[in-house]
């Protein structure tokens, strides 16, 4: 119940109630029958407390209730005034149907217990209003702080996964065996192919522009990435040969999409680090769209018999920006044949 109500409130209320409601109890006891306590003194607080902490649980979880519900329907900080005006709506009603529920069930038995009438006096229905919407002010405003400190946290997380993606997406291409990989292929084109050594230098240009004017975007639009993962491919291409086969099918409708920068390129640079890659054994990588709207990106498996290091960070990176950003999941589905990422598109002018 606290789990569930934590995620929604934006913190873990339970100190409140433990320390909340005992507290409010006395103070109602203390305004509403402050002349009684003058009179007969602090010690007669034992015959009026009890039913005022009853009374003061019941109304405090009856509220709480209603203000997650409201929080659930309408959780936006946008909608702060739609939300607090519903529940003040709802407290006024239910708090008239419940004093009246429990005037006529449980205060005639605490009277009996106690020997104490308790009052119905407008005073006494002023004072427990006033206490509810401050404690209703003081329910959102620590959710505010909570959801802000949280979104701090979050942007925070963004921008250093941001950075992660843009280093790891230069750190391979400047390791030492794709820089010897790469000269190693330049060299051989130059004597035999000037006109493919050009390409093959202006397709490493493109690439590092586009990870040095992409790395302040959170989203970018998918065909941006396509047509980098274009002058990547080219690359790989031309050390691998065909060896090395992609086959991309997205509609046109779905390249207007978005999704987080450089994540094809890092499935991609995962793809080819963990599977073996010869003219027995090409690998073949396909990217297109399924039916529920979801990019993917397959490729064969075939683990290599001594795998290159790992840190996991490549995937990790892409399924934190993706929570962070949009809240949803990336979903990796392996079987014996084959490694599949699903990439949520993004479509940016509904999302608003």
């Amino acid at each position: 119940m606290f789990k569930r109500s934590r995620s929604v409130m934006g913190f873990d209320d339970r100190w409140m109630l433990l320390l909340g409601i005992p507290l409010v109890s006395a103070i109602v006891v203390g305004l509403v029958f402050g002349d009684v306590l003058a009179e007969k003194g602090i010690g007669s607080l034992i015959y009026y407390y009890p039913g005022s902490l009853i009374n003061t649980t019941i109304f405090w979880f009856i509220f709480r209730f209603l203000m997650l519900r409201c929080m659930q329907r309408w959780p936006r900080q946008e909608q702060i005034v739609q939300r607090v005006m519903i529940q003040i709506g709802l407290v006024l009603l239910t708090y008239v149907v419940v004093k009246w529920i429990l005037k006529y069930t449980l205060n005639p038995l605490i009277q009996d217990m106690t020997g104490v009438e308790k009052p119905h006096s407008v005073k006494e229905t002023l004072i427990v209003l006033l206490l509810i919407f401050l404690i209703t002010t003081v329910y959102e405003a620590i959710r505010f702080y909570s959801l802000l400190q949280r979104s701090q946290t979050e942007r925070a997380q963004l921008a250093k996964d941001n950075m992660q993606s843009q280093l790891e997406g230069l750190k391979n291409q400047v390791n030492p065996h794709f820089l010897f990989n790469s000269l190693n292929t330049l060299a051989h084109l130059i004597p035999e192919n000037t006109l493919r050594a050009e390409a093959f230098v202006k397709r490493i240009s493109e690439v590092y522009r586009y990870i040095l004017e992409i790395r302040d975007e959170p989203l970018i639009p998918l065909e941006d990435e396509l047509e980098f993962l274009q002058s990547y491919i080219h690359l790989i291409k031309e050390r691998f040969g065909d060896n090395f086969q992609v086959e991309i099918k997205v509609a046109e409708v779905y390249r207007k999409y978005h999704i987080i920068p450089l994540a094809l390129q890092i499935l991609f640079e995962n793809a080819i680090k963990h599977n073996e890659i010869s003219t027995r054994h090409p690998l073949c990588i396909e990217v297109g769209v399924d039916e529920a709207g979801q990019l993917f990106v397959k490729n064969n498996l075939q683990r290599k018999k001594q795998e290159e290091s790992s840190t996991g960070i490549g995937l990790k990176n892409i399924e934190n920006r993706y929570r962070i950003i949009t809240g949803k999941p990336v979903d990796v589905l392996v079987s014996t044949t084959s490694f599949v990422v699903f990439l949520p598109l993004i479509d940016i002018v509904s999302e608003r």
